[in-house]
């Protein structure tokens, strides 16, 4: 079994031995796991365009071949509402972050 980051970043995550574990962004050519998006206009607050945005079904979920597959916590949210399996997602755990309040990183994974 394997870990396999299908976000559109590369992972820093921390691991039981307080170790880093870098995993690169996926190469161009690999189709990431998405969810369905539809937006509409609902108004202005101030001048400004508000839009309300609905989630839709997963597109692109990996089949479950015994690897972990990182994702966003959104794609997992879509599986589990759509009744698709999920059980070989996570999403980073807990974020990580230096000084200046940028994510460095992640505290493990996410079911």
């Amino acid at each position: 079994m394997g870990i396999i980051n299908l976000t559109p970043h590369p992972l820093n995550i921390v691991d039981t031995n307080g170790e880093i574990r870098n995993f690169p962004k996926p190469d161009a050519e690999v189709v990431l796991p998405r969810v369905a998006q539809t937006t509409v206009e609902a108004g202005q607050v101030d001048g400004i365009t508000e839009y309300i945005s609905s989630y839709g079904e997963p597109q692109d979920v990996p089949f479950n071949d015994g690897n972990v597959y990182v994702v966003s916590r959104l794609v997992i949210a879509a599986c589990a509402e759509h009744g698709v399996d999920h059980s070989h997602l996570r999403s980073p755990g807990r974020l990580l972050r230096d000084d200046e309040g940028k994510i460095i990183g992640a505290e493990g994974l996410a079911r």
